[in-house]
């Protein structure tokens, strides 16, 4: 089962040399999360969804929407745990210098969104 938001996604973890064993455990590591990511990605559609009925409604109800936002606002924060608890059984599989390397690639990509949004 593919994950389709998926959290480190397969070409920067393949960009670490794993073995045949360690993709084996992370596959099983995150096929274990994937119908906790889809069933939390739902939730969060409809909140979005909510929330953009609101705007168009006839009348404007401000409460509405700030009830949608925070709703979507706590399945943000649910996404994030359930994204740091895969990452640290993640990276009990990696070893020391993969995960060092890891880390320097998540931040080379945090720079370079950070240059783009700049």
């Amino acid at each position: 089962m593919g994950m389709r938001h998926g959290f480190m996604g397969q070409r920067l973890l393949a960009s670490l040399d794993l073995s045949d064993e360690q993709q084996d455990a992370i596959d099983a590591i995150r096929d274990s999360y994937a119908t906790l990511f889809e069933e939390l990605h739902e939730q969060l559609k409809t909140m979005r969804q909510q929330a953009g009925f609101q705007l168009f409604a006839d009348t404007f109800d401000e409460a509405a929407i700030r009830q949608a936002c925070q709703e979507a606002a706590v399945i943000h924060e649910d996404l994030a745990v359930l994204k740091g608890k895969m990452f640290a059984e993640i990276k009990s599989v990696l070893t020391d210098e993969q995960v060092a390397e890891l880390k320097a690639r998540i931040e080379a990509r945090m720079e370079a969104i950070e240059t783009l949004d700049g």
